[in-house]
């Protein structure tokens, strides 16, 4: 803290500044609300049939409890769409599961809240992980493809053809779960910062309504100078007073808060470092198709061309309009949805997502 050689107001002051900056402030947080922020998550079939299948017995899983609050964005690569349809009724059958339950909780549940993305053909500038899952087969490159696509992306998978080249996670129901926890952390956050920006601009317009009024009236512009010049003179001592005690009581506000705030970006910053753990990484600078895709998956929704642009110019990505439909046109990930902009891949089939889905154990016919 400041020495007290300095006038009490300027020792009050700086050191309430020298508080807050001591603070770890994860400013990502504030960047973008929460719902434009989702974690992309890479979900292989064997995943998908695992959690289909818990549904089936509890009515609950937490991937389709993130997906739908937005929390997270659900993807795959296109072809697993179709082995989830194909093996999920044998798998549920072996288990002794309903296999209609299955399909129905599929169809109905998981799959509307997917989105499925066509890939280019795996070649020599994919990353070197990818191109070993994909020599030990070619189903699982994919997945592979798509996680170092978004990356840093969470990928779901027991396959060992994946997990032994350090890709996935093969148990995550403790990592979901810490994901709900840093929603909910950085939605509190969010809010707070929110609602200190609105105070902020609030005492802003009324100063500066203030000021107008002034500038409006030659009466009141007297009226505040001789309001001043009283606090100068006759009213010295009694101002002094009153600076004082609200600066003290501001102080002992001030001191009295820290200690929460404190706590919450460091509680903040620990659960984000344990999801931080969870996650696949990219290794060396980003190309232009992962900070889209990024992006995109991020948004979970369509999203015009020039604002893509403009986003992955603040993430120092330079772009053209031009440049930026090449891009987008030219990589099979990237849907054109008229109307309404680009997403990443096509999402499930919704048609049937309201409806109720049958639960229960059976012999699989």
């Amino acid at each position: 803290m400041v020495g007290a050689s300095l006038p009490d107001s300027t020792v009050w002051w700086v050191n309430t500044v020298a508080a807050f900056g001591s603070l770890p402030l994860p400013m990502e947080v504030f960047a973008r609300p929460p719902s434009q922020r989702r974690l992309p998550v890479v979900a292989d079939a064997n995943a998908l049939i695992s959690d289909v299948l818990h549904f089936v017995d509890t009515g609950f899983s937490f991937l389709t409890l993130l997906a739908s609050k937005q929390i997270i964005t659900l993807v795959a690569p296109a072809h697993i769409r179709g082995k989830v349809e194909q093996h999920l009724p044998v798998v549920a059958a072996q288990r002794r599961r309903s296999a209609v339950a299955a399909l129905r909780t599929w169809s109905r549940v998981h799959e509307p809240l997917m989105q499925f993305v066509e890939l280019p053909s795996i070649g020599p500038e994919d990353h070197r992980r990818v191109l070993a899952v994909h020599a030990r087969d070619p189903e699982d490159g994919p997945v592979a493809q798509l996680g170092f696509l978004l990356a840093p992306s969470m990928v779901l998978t027991r396959d060992a053809d994946l997990r032994d080249e350090g890709i996935g996670l093969a148990y995550w129901v403790d990592a979901t779960q810490t994901l709900l926890e840093l929603a909910r952390l950085e939605d509190q956050m969010y809010g707070r910062a929110q609602g200190a920006a609105t105070f902020a601009n609030l005492v802003a317009l009324s100063v500066g309504g203030a000021g107008r009024a002034v500038a409006r009236w030659p009466w009141t512009a007297g009226l505040f100078l001789a309001l001043e010049f009283m606090a100068l003179t006759d009213w010295r001592d009694g101002t002094r007073r009153t600076v004082g005690q609200t600066r003290h009581v501001m102080g002992a506000m001030v001191e009295r808060s820290m200690p929460s705030i404190t706590a919450a970006f460091q509680e903040r910053d620990r659960v984000h470092r344990q999801v931080q753990a969870t996650l696949l990484h990219p290794e060396g600078i980003s190309s232009m198709p992962n900070a889209a895709a990024r992006r995109l998956a991020e948004l979970g929704e369509p999203f015009p061309a020039a604002r893509l642009r403009d986003d992955l110019h603040r993430l120092g990505h330079d772009l053209s309009d031009g440049a930026m439909a090449s891009l987008l046109r030219a990589h099979p990930a990237f849907v054109d949805i008229r109307g309404c902009g680009w997403q990443l891949g096509v999402r499930g089939s919704a048609d049937r997502a309201d409806e109720p889905v049958e639960r229960g154990t059976g012999n699989g016919r």
